[in-house]
This record gives structure tokens, sequence and C-alpha cells, in this order.
């Protein structure tokens, strides 16, 4: 009888990110190529390898992490920034309770 596939330790990653985190894929990490390597720990992260180094590294899944997959530019697997939120200048501004001063 044949066991169910067990999920691996990026199952989380890619659920919870979106991105294509599998032990084994290319990344670029800030200008450098490396491999997705097994985690142990902190599997909230991903565990990269770069080339030319002896020991892996632990990245963020959405920091500067770009994922080569075969078939697809590795900008469709760039996450972007978040863009700065806008203020409309005739909405007043927010007030925590805990900063209003005393009037007198």
């Amino acid at each position: 009888m044949k066991r169910p596939p067990q999920p691996d330790c990026y199952d989380y990653v890619r659920r919870y990110y979106g991105v294509p985190a599998y032990i084994g894929v290319r990344v670029i990490v800030g200008g450098r190529d490396g491999v997705i390597v097994p985690a142990k720990h902190l599997q909230h992260y991903v565990h990269i390898k770069l080339d030319g180094e002896r020991r892996s590294g632990i990245y963020h899944p959405t920091d500067g992490v770009e994922y080569v997959v075969v078939g697809m530019p590795p900008s469709r697997w760039s996450v972007p920034k978040p863009a700065p939120a806008v203020v409309d200048a005739s909405d007043p501004p927010a007030v925590h309770p805990g900063n209003l001063a005393t009037r007198g």
C-alpha cells in the first residue's frame, strides 16, 4: 500500500507567500546565484546555498529572492515591494486617544 505524499519543509512557504520554494530550485539573491536546500528548522524562511559558498544561508522568501523557474522569466516570481501608502490631504490625521493633549 502506498503512503500519501508528505509535505516537504517548504509547503508552508509556498502556500503563505505564493512562491515556488522547492528544494533544488535555482534562485538569485542580491545578484548571486544559488539553490534552495532542505531546511531542518526555521521553515518559514528559505535556506539557500549560494554558488561558491560552503554553507547555506537563511533568507526571507520575499525579500530580494528571485526564483528561476524553467519556462518562466525570473521576474514572474519576483515579489515586488509594496507601494507606499497614499495619504489624502483632505482627510484629518488619525489621532490616537493617548496622544491628545489636555486642554486647559
